[in-house]
């Protein structure tokens, strides 16, 4: 019984930490595509 408890608890945390990831890419990716069409704008 505490193994599944435990098992559980470390998909939990591992979905927690991947959607974290995902969730890092998205706001860099925006930054760097902001950036970037700031710089494309600005020198246009």
């Amino acid at each position: 019984m505490p193994s599944n408890f435990m098992n559980l608890g470390w998909i939990t945390n591992n979905s927690l930490l991947l959607r974290a990831t995902i969730g890092l890419r998205i706001i860099l990716f925006e930054y760097f595509f902001f950036i970037y069409m700031y710089i494309y704008i600005y020198y246009e």
